[in-house]
C-alpha cells in the first residue's frame, strides 16, 4: 500500500469522455462489423486527432474512450473536430451502422497512477456525458469558462444538474451536433496562439510566389464541383501515367474522392507513378506526409497533384515543380519528429518516443506507409536488426502498404537516408 501511495500523483487536467451511442444495440445487431468500425475509428481517426492535438488516450472503454489535456482549449478543439469529422466518416452509414459518440469535457484535479487517471474531475466527465446530444458536446461550467472567449463556438446553457455520486450539483453548457457541423472545421493549430508554418504550407507558399510553370495554388480558391474536380485528376493522370488502365485510372480517382478529408495525391515524376492517402488532421498535413512518403519511397522529389477536392492544374509543359522532403533523406542523430510520413499515433507510442534512451542492441525499421517497428536489449545487434525488419515486414497494416521495409536506425544513428542513396527504386 504504502508503495501505491508514493506512485499516486495529482495534477490539474482536462478530461475527455466519448461514448459511442446505442453500442449494446449495435452490438446485438452486427458484433463483429461494429467492432471493427470502432476500432478503425480509433486507429484511422480517434488516436491521431487526441495526439494532434496533444492530448492522450487514458483507456479505451470498450464502446468509446477517456483522454486527458494539459489545456482545456485543447481538449474543446479536439471533440469539436472529432465531432466534425465523425459527422463526414458515418454519413452514408444506415442508421443501424452509424458510429456516434456523445462527449463531455470537465476540467479538475485527478490522480495519476500506473498509466490511468481518478477522481472527482474524470468523475464530473463521465456524468456530464449522457447529458449531450448524439454527436454534440457537452462541457462543465469550469471548461465553459475557460474556453467562451477563447473558442469560436456558443455554447448552450443546459443548466444545473444532480449527478448520480457527484455532491454538489454540475452546472452544464453544450454545443449540439447541427452546431458543431456548421462551424468552421476544427484543427490543432487552431488551439495554438501562433499556429507554425508546416514545410509543406511554406512550401505551397513558395508556388504561388514563383508561379512554377504556369501551375496555379488554390488552397484559398473556391472548391470545384467534385465531378470537374474529378475530371481534372482523371486527365492529369492519364497524361502522367500512360501505363494505366482507363479502368484502373477510374477507380483510383473514385477511390481518391470518396476517402475521408484531409487527404491529397502526389505524383513522382520519374517514376510515372502517384501515391496518396487520406484522414489527416489538416490538409497541410496531408501534402507534406505524401511528399515525404512518396520520396522515402521512389527516390525522388514528388509534386502536388490534389488536396481534398481541388485538383492543381497541370502544366502545359507536364514540367511539375517537385519539393523536397527532408525527412526522406535524413542521416543524423535520432529524433522521433524526423520520421518521414508517419501519424501521430505512432510518434505517440512510447517505444518510439524513448526510442533514443531504449537499451541496447537496438534497431528501428520503416515502411514507407508510416509503418515503423522497434527492437530493443536484443542479444547482438545483428539479432536486433534481423528481428526488427521481420515484425515490420510482418506488421498486420501491412496487407495494405507495397514495398518492402528497411532499417531506420541502427542504435541512435539514423541510416534510412543511407539506403535510399545507394540503392536502386524499390
Amino acid at each position: 500500500m504504502a508503495t501505491a501511495e508514493k506512485e499516486a500523483t495529482r495534477r490539474l487536467a482536462a478530461i475527455l469522455v466519448a461514448d459511442a451511442v446505442g453500442y449494446s444495440r449495435m452490438m446485438a445487431a452486427n458484433e463483429k462489423g461494429t467492432l471493427a468500425a470502432l476500432t478503425r475509428h480509433r486507429r484511422e481517426l480517434i488516436d491521431p486527432t487526441i495526439a494532434a492535438f496533444n492530448g492522450r488516450i487514458v483507456k479505451g472503454t470498450g464502446d468509446g474512450f477517456l483522454a486527458e489535456f494539459a489545456s482545456v482549449v485543447d481538449a474543446v478543439h479536439c471533440a469539436i473536430g472529432l465531432q466534425q469529422v465523425m459527422a463526414k466518416r458515418t454519413a452514408k452509414d444506415s442508421a443501424g451502422e452509424r458510429v456516434t459518440f456523445r462527449m463531455a469535457i470537465n476540467i479538475g484535479d485527478i490522480i495519476s497512477q500506473d498509466g490511468d487517471i481518478f477522481g472527482d474531475g474524470v468523475n464530473v466527465a463521465a456524468r456530464l456525458e449522457p447529458l449531450g446530444e448524439p454527436g454534440g458536446l457537452c462541457i462543465s461550467k469550469s471548461v465553459y469558462d475557460q474556453v467562451r472567449n477563447r473558442v469560436d463556438a456558443s455554447f448552450a446553457d443546459m443548466g444545473t444538474h444532480s449527478v448520480k455520486n457527484i455532491a454538489t450539483p454540475v452546472e452544464a453548457f453544450g454545443l449540439s451536433a447541427a452546431a458543431i457541423v456548421a462551424l468552421a472545421p476544427s484543427r490543432p493549430e487552431d488551439a495554438k496562439a501562433k499556429p507554425k508554418r508546416t514545410l509543406a504550407y511554406a512550401a505551397l507558399a513558395v508556388l504561388v510566389l514563383a508561379g512554377a510553370a504556369g501551375a496555379v495554388w488554390f488552397l484559398n480558391s473556391q472548391p470545384a464541383a467534385t465531378s470537374a474536380a474529378a475530371a481534372s485528376l482523371d486527365a492529369t493522370l492519364k497524361a502522367e501515367l500512360p501505363i494505366t488502365t482507363d479502368a484502373a485510372r477510374t477507380k483510383l480517382v473514385k477511390e481518391y474522392f470518396a476517402s475521408h478529408e484531409h487527404r491529397s495525391m502526389v505524383l513522382a515524376p520519374k517514376a510515372k507513378t502517384r501515391w496518396w492517402s487520406a484522414d489527416w488532421p489538416s490538409a497541410e498535413q496531408a501534402v507534406t506526409k505524401d511528399l515525404e512518403r512518396c520520396q522515402a519511397f521512389y527516390q525522388e522529389p514528388c509534386a502536388v497533384l490534389a488536396v481534398d477536392d481541388k485538383v492543381l492544374a497541370r502544366p502545359a509543359d507536364g514540367s511539375w515543380a517537385v519539393m523536397d522532403a527532408p525527412k526522406a533523406h535524413y542521416g543524423g542523430d535520432y529524433d522521433p519528429e524526423q520520421i518521414p510520413g508517419v501519424r501521430a499515433s505512432v510518434l505517440a507510442r512510447p517505444e518510439v518516443s524513448t526510442y533514443a534512451n531504449a537499451t541496447a542492441p537496438k534497431a528501428m525499421a520503416y515502411n514507407a506507409h508510416g509503418i515503423v517497428s522497434v527492437v530493443a536489449k536484443a542479444t547482438s545487434q545483428h539479432q536486433a536488426e534481423t528481428d526488427v525488419l521481420d515484425l515490420c515486414n510482418s506488421d498486420p497494416s501491412r496487407k495494405d502498404a507495397d514495398g518492402p521495409c528497411f532499417l531506420y536506425a541502427i542504435e541512435n544513428r539514423v541510416v534510412l537516408g543511407e539506403h535510399y542513396s545507394a540503392a536502386a527504386t524499390p
